[in-house]
């Protein structure tokens, strides 16, 4: 059975550094640290959009990486801050991408485009807006990594192949990130409000960047509806406190206090079953008595397996 449950998991790192020298030829990367320093690029330009409010909007991500590293081709990853689509920031991120990059990935932590209506409570079309909003920007910066830089190839990365992990709203865009609202969906009132308005998810762009990605990292995330998550997907790794009151861990709403209230939504649990049903490698963390985690000590929670998640990802098309 591909679908796992885990109530208990402990993290860990195995302590081990070397000269960066040749270190493509080390055994163990990417499952373990062997960089002993990172190097990184700040505030590269991805895309340059519309927000919901209707500002011009300029996209960056910051681009980390094993310090002195010879190595080609090498696998990257795509972190997606939380912040309720209110607030949050790719610097948020920074203490992870120094530790995967140590393990030899490549990290692209994005900035997303955030709900900036005056607006409060958000209406629910709107908060399905921003979610499809952030989700176009995952999209958008793997087509930027993939497509516009194919021909310089400045940072040495694998532009086929890319594995997502977001945290509590990143997470819930990179669920949607490859569903798109075009294809037969349960809420066509949405589907109607989200075209009429601009925001729907290109089908070209969800064909070309959307297949690029191989492995979905979810940490306290959810999706609208199960039902979207249909084949071609990709595996998920969820982590989710089973107590979550912001974002549900089964069948329940998003609850972000006087922002937003009673968005309806499904939790890891009911993704997980979903792609088992659909045969997808799927592993969930579940967390007793454990509210919305906290990022920072979720890290402790999911490592080692997400390591090991993240590696079969990659393994399997590379």
């Amino acid at each position: 059975m591909r679908y796992k449950v885990l109530l208990v998991i402990i993290g860990f790192q195995l302590i081990y550094s070397c000269s960066p020298i040749e270190i493509e030829s080390v055994p163990g990367r990417y499952l373990r640290p062997i960089f002993d320093s990172v190097t990184t690029t700040k505030d590269i330009p991805y895309s340059s959009s519309l927000t919901i409010g209707g500002e011009l909007q300029v996209q960056h991500f910051d681009f980390y990486e094993p310090y002195n590293d010879s190595a080609q081709n090498r696998r990257c990853l795509i972190l997606v801050h939380g912040g309720g689509f209110l607030g949050g920031g790719k610097e948020h991120l920074e203490q992870l991408a120094d530790s995967l990059a140590k393990h030899g990935y490549c990290c692209v932590s994005i900035d997303y485009r955030l709900y900036d209506k005056p607006d409060k409570p958000i209406t629910h079309d709107d908060f399905t807006s921003s979610i499809l909003i952030g989700s176009t920007d995952i999209l958008k910066a793997i087509s930027f990594l993939s497509r516009e830089l194919a021909d310089t190839d400045p940072y040495c990365i694998d532009k086929d192949n890319f594995v997502v992990i977001g945290y509590s709203a990143g997470a819930i865009a990179a669920l949607h990130s490859i569903s798109s609202p075009s294809n037969d969906w349960v809420y066509p009132p949405i589907k109607d409000y989200i075209q009429s308005n601009g925001w729907l998810l290109e089908d070209s762009l969800i064909e070309t960047a959307g297949s690029k990605i191989h492995g979905i990292i979810s940490l306290a995330g959810s999706i609208i509806d199960t039902s979207m998550i249909n084949l071609p997907y990709t595996p998920v790794f969820c982590v989710h406190g089973m107590s979550d009151h912001i974002v549900p861990f089964s069948n329940g709403t998003i609850n972000l206090g006087v922002s937003i209230k009673a968005y309806p939504s499904m939790g890891s649990q009911l993704v997980v079953e979903r792609c088992q049903q659909l045969g997808l490698i799927s592993n969930l963390v579940a967390l007793p008595n454990i509210d919305h985690i906290n990022f920072v000590k979720a890290v402790y929670y999911w490592l080692a397996g997400g390591i090991l998640f993240i590696d079969k990802c990659f393994s399997e098309v590379q």
